[in-house]
């Protein structure tokens, strides 16, 4: 009878211990893909109280919630019922839905960008990111075992899970791996201000742009860099096609959404909105 009562504690300490993991709390954001103010609500509950192009509600304890959508421009609202902030198998999650004025229901919001909200221990030395088509971002092992981002390994929530430390193969130029160019740097103010004193002073906008995307290719700029920058171009057409450029080095791709405003037609924003969600970062 002690064994029994022994083993149904275990097993009841492994279930609490799995509810804890799973209780943790969600963050939503919405951000407005066609640059359309809007309103939400949740649950009958106005949260912004001016229109804004994106919403951000932290610490959601809930898996999914009903929330309805209303836009300054008087379109027709969008309602949505049982918006996941949890995965399936109910761990929590900073998600972020791209919201579309033009589609209806729950088809109106597309999933953008997926963050777990349990911990994630990482060696950061181990390993870094590759863009396809760009081999220039340092390093890149050959994993045999232990960390694997992306998960492969078959741990938890059907994905493997990062081991850390002890990685095979981890040295630079050793057998795990092969060395390539180093990282894009990132550009410090003083760099920037520079930069953008070069390019005002180029006259034609055709040239402008030659040079920006050159320096694109050269350094990482954040999102409100690349804003600035676009500032400089006296067409828009020119400015989507700097966009679009900068967008696949840029250093805060969940930022983008803000350069939207910068361009001055719809079928721009449309057109810059496409491009994004067909090279999601």
């Amino acid at each position: 009878m002690k064994h029994i009562i022994t083993i149904a504690v275990l097993i009841l300490s492994c279930f609490l211990g799995r509810a804890d993991a799973q209780a943790r709390l969600g963050h939503l954001s919405i951000v407005s893909e066609d640059n359309e103010p809007f309103y939400l609500y949740i649950d009958g509950i106005k949260y912004n109280s001016q229109a804004s192009l994106m919403v951000r509600v932290e610490d959601l304890n809930v898996p999914d919630i009903n929330c309805r959508i209303e836009f300054v421009s008087r379109k027709a609202p969008v309602l949505v019922n049982s918006l996941a902030i949890a995965d399936e198998q109910g761990y929590m999650q900073d998600i972020t839905y791209a919201l579309s004025s033009s589609r209806r229901g729950n088809s109106a919001l597309v999933v953008y960008q997926v963050i777990p909200m349990e911990p994630i221990q990482i060696n950061h030395n181990a390993a870094q990111t590759f863009r396809y088509g760009s081999p220039r971002v340092g390093y890149q092992p050959n994993y045999q075992g232990g960390f694997r981002p992306g998960g492969t390994s078959g741990g938890p929530r059907g994905g493997g899970r990062p081991g850390g430390h002890g990685v095979p193969g981890g040295n630079h130029g050793g057998p795990g791996g092969h060395e390539v160019i180093p990282p894009c740097p990132m550009v410090s103010p003083t760099e920037f201000n520079s930069i953008r004193s070069q390019a005002n002073g180029i006259a034609m906008d055709k040239e402008k742009l030659t040079f920006l995307k050159m320096m694109t290719k050269e350094r990482c700029f954040t999102t409100d860099q690349v804003v600035m920058l676009s500032q400089l171009f006296s067409f828009s057409s020119n400015r989507l096609n700097f966009f679009k450029d900068a967008y696949l080095t840029v250093l805060d791709p969940q930022m983008y959404y803000t350069a939207l405003k910068e361009l001055s037609f719809s079928s721009e924003r449309n057109e810059l909105s496409s491009f994004m969600n067909q090279n999601k970062r």
